[in-house]
C-alpha cells in the first residue's frame, strides 16, 4: 500500500484526500503521508486510485444522467463563434462562484468572493482564444475553453505560457456545471482564471444584446491576448486602476414609511423659505438637495456682468460736462441684478479670498471696506488713487500684519462662539460670501459671519472679526488705550470702536447692505478677544454714506469705465 501511494501522482493525492475530507496544502511528501493515515482510519472508500478519481469525476460529468466527454478527449469541432456561446449572466457567475455547494460535497457553500474580483484579468487581455464545443446536437451542455495568461509570466520559454481554463455550461440556462484549470489552484473549480473566463462569457453575452459584438457569422476577432513583451513606461505615465464590481447597488430608502418624497409644493417651498430666515443651520433643511459649487460657478459666470460698456469716450472730451453727466446718471440707474442672482453670487463666493470668484465679483463695485475711504474723502481730493485700488489697477500685495489676520480669524470666530454661547447657547455663525443687495446692485458686503441667535431681538446679525498684528501680544482692552489703536474704552471698561474710524463706517455698510440691525465686532490678539454690539445707524447709512458711495460711483467709477483714463495712468479729470 505504501508503494501505491508514492507512485500517485499529486492530483491524484490531491482527490483522494478531498474524498477524505482531508486538507490538501501540503507537500507530496506529507500528502503521501496523510493518505496513509486516511488509509488505515478507514477513512477512503477504495484505495485504488484510477476507481477513487472516477468516483469524484464521474457526478461531474453526468448532468441530467448524460456522459459528458472531457475537454481534452475533444480534438475537433471547437469554435470561436460567439453566436454558439449560452447566454450567462453575471448573476450565474455569481450563482457559481459563491453559492454553489457541489465542490465540497458537503452542505458548505463555495465562497469564492475573491475571485469576483478577478474581472480584472479579463480587462487587461489575461484571456484569449475562447472557444465553444456544442458536444453534440442532443447534448443539453456545451464546453467553453481558453487561454489564460499567469500574472506572473515564467521565466523558462519553452513552459507554456498560459493556462488551459474550461468551464460546462447549459445550453439553455447558461447555468455552470463543472469548471478546472490546469493550474495550482484550478483543482478547486474557483481560481482567478476560471472566474476571468466567467467574466468574458458574461461580457460576450452582454455584447450580443447591445449590438456591440461582431456578427454572427465571424469568429469573436475582438478578443486579443494581451502582449507580454510589455515595453518600459516612466512612473508618470503609468495609470493604475482598481476594478469596482458594478453589481452590488445600494438603494436609499427613508426609514419612516410615511415619510413624502415630494418636496416642491408649495406649501413646503415656502415654510423653507421661512425657516432659511429664522435658522439656516436647521436639521430639517438637510432634506432638501444642495446646489453643487461647480454649478453655482457655472450659473454665475454665465449671468450678466454688473458693467456692460460698449464705447469709449476720446482724451479730448469733457467728461465733467453736463451731456456726459447725464450720461453717466443714466447708465448708473440702469445698474440692474436679481434677487437670485445676488443669491447665487452669495453661495459661489463663499471662502472669500481663496474663491477666485470672490474678485471677479468684486470688481467695478465698492465694497464694504472701502466705504470708510469713500466716505470720508475730501471733495478736493482727486479721486484717481482709489479707482486704481477699487478696480485693481494696481497688484494686490499679502505683507505680515494681512496674513496674521486671515490665519487667526477663524480661531478668533471660535473664541467667540465659546463666549458668547455661555449665555446663549443656540447662537450659530455660518460662513458667507459677497453679499449683494438687489436695489444696491454696484454695493458689495462680506461679513466674516452671519450670526442667528434666538436670544437677540431682532434675531440676524453680522459679525466682523479683526486680529492687529502690530499689538498681537497684548490684551484688547490694554491695546485700546494705545493712541492710534482703531478702538478705545469707553466710561464702563469697556472695548468700544471709535465712530471716526474707517472700520465703523465698513460695519454700518455691512448691516446696510445685509438689512440686518446689529454687528458683533470682535478683536481677538494671542492675550484674549473682547466684543462690542453696533448697531445698525439708519441716519448715518441713508443721509451720509449712501449719497456718497453713489455719487463717487458716478463720477468716478463710471468715468474711469467709459475712458479707461487711470488704467492708462492720465488723469481723469483734465
Amino acid at each position: 500500500m505504501e508503494s501505491d501511494f508514492s507512485t500517485w501522482k499529486k492530483k491524484e493525492l490531491h482527490d483522494f484526500l478531498k474524498k477524505c475530507n482531508q486538507p490538501t496544502f501540503e507537500n507530496k511528501p506529507e500528502l503521501i503521508e496523510r493518505a496513509k493515515g486516511a488509509k488505515a482510519l478507514g477513512l477512503d472508500i477504495n484505495n485504488n486510485a484510477p476507481r477513487v478519481l472516477d468516483d469524484i469525476k464521474s457526478p461531474l460529468l453526468k448532468p441530467l444522467g448524460e456522459n459528458l466527454p472531457s475537454p481534452s478527449e475533444l480534438k475537433e469541432g471547437w469554435s470561436s463563434n460567439c453566436d454558439q456561446f449560452p447566454e450567462f449572466t453575471h448573476k450565474e457567475l455569481y450563482n457559481f462562484l459563491v453559492l454553489s455547494r457541489h465542490r465540497s460535497y458537503d452542505a458548505s457553500e463555495m465562497g469564492a468572493r475573491r475571485q469576483l474580483k478577478a474581472k480584472v484579468f479579463y480587462q487587461e487581455g489575461h484571456i484569449s482564444d475562447i472557444k465553444c464545443h456544442q458536444i453534440s446536437a442532443k447534448c443539453s451542455h456545451c464546453i467553453i475553453k481558453c487561454h489564460c495568461l499567469p500574472s506572473i509570466p515564467t521565466k523558462d520559454k519553452k513552459k507554456k505560457p498560459a493556462y488551459q481554463t474550461w468551464v460546462f455550461l447549459s445550453k439553455v440556462t447558461g447555468r455552470v456545471h463543472n469548471a478546472e484549470c490546469n493550474c495550482v489552484a484550478g483543482a478547486g473549480e474557483s481560481c482567478n482564471h476560471i472566474a476571468a473566463l466567467l467574466y468574458g462569457i458574461a461580457d460576450i453575452t452582454q455584447q450580443k444584446y447591445s449590438g456591440k459584438i461582431a456578427p454572427t457569422s465571424k469568429a469573436c476577432e475582438w478578443i486579443k491576448p494581451r502582449n507580454r513583451n510589455l515595453s518600459p513606461k516612466k512612473s508618470q505615465e503609468m495609470v493604475f486602476n482598481k476594478f469596482k464590481s458594478p453589481d452590488r447597488k445600494v438603494s436609499l430608502y427613508s426609514v419612516n414609511a410615511s415619510f413624502s418624497k415630494d418636496l416642491s409644493t408649495p406649501a413646503i417651498q415656502s415654510f423653507k423659505e421661512r425657516h432659511m430666515n429664522v435658522n439656516p443651520d436647521a436639521g430639517w433643511l438637510k432634506n432638501f438637495p444642495q446646489t453643487s459649487a461647480s454649478e453655482i460657478c457655472t450659473n454665475v459666470s454665465t449671468s450678466p456682468k454688473l458693467h456692460n460698456v460698449n464705447f469709449s469716450y476720446m482724451d479730448s472730451v469733457d467728461i465733467s460736462s453736463i451731456e456726459c453727466v447725464q450720461h453717466f446718471s443714466s447708465y448708473f440707474d440702469s445698474l440692474k441684478i436679481t434677487k437670485d442672482e445676488c443669491s447665487k453670487i452669495e453661495m459661489a463666493t463663499r471662502e472669500q479670498h481663496k474663491n477666485p470668484l470672490w474678485k471677479q465679483v468684486r470688481r467695478g463695485r465698492l465694497t464694504a471696506s472701502t466705504f470708510g475711504n469713500i466716505v470720508r474723502r475730501k471733495a478736493d481730493t482727486e479721486p484717481d488713487n482709489l479707482i486704481k485700488y477699487l478696480l485693481e489697477y494696481t497688484p494686490s500685495f499679502t505683507n505680515a500684519a494681512i496674513s496674521w489676520g486671515r490665519d487667526h480669524e477663524q480661531i478668533a470666530i471660535d473664541s467667540y462662539r465659546i463666549r458668547v454661547r455661555e449665555g446663549h447657547p443656540p447662537l450659530t455663525a455660518t460662513q458667507n460670501g459677497v453679499i449683494i443687495n438687489e436695489h444696491l446692485p454696484h454695493l458689495g458686503a462680506t461679513p466674516d459671519g452671519l450670526i442667528y441667535c434666538p436670544h437677540c431681538k431682532p434675531y440676524h446679525g453680522v459679525i466682523e472679526v479683526k486680529c492687529p498684528y502690530a499689538l498681537r501680544d497684548l490684551h484688547p482692552l490694554e491695546a485700546a488705550r494705545q493712541r492710534n489703536f482703531f478702538c478705545e474704552v469707553d466710561s464702563l471698561g469697556r472695548l468700544r470702536l471709535k465712530r471716526s474710524h474707517s472700520y465703523y463706517y465698513q460695519v454700518q455698510g455691512q448691516l446696510g447692505i445685509t438689512k440686518r440691525t446689529w454687528c458683533h465686532f470682535v478683536v481677538w490678539t494671542n492675550k484674549g478677544m473682547e466684543f462690542e454690539t453696533i448697531y445698525w445707524d439708519k441716519e448715518l447709512w441713508e443721509n451720509i454714506m449712501l449719497p456718497k458711495l453713489n455719487a463717487f460711483v458716478c463720477s468716478a467709477i463710471i468715468p474711469e469705465l467709459f475712458t479707461s483714463r487711470v488704467k492708462r495712468r492720465l488723469k481723469l479729470y483734465n
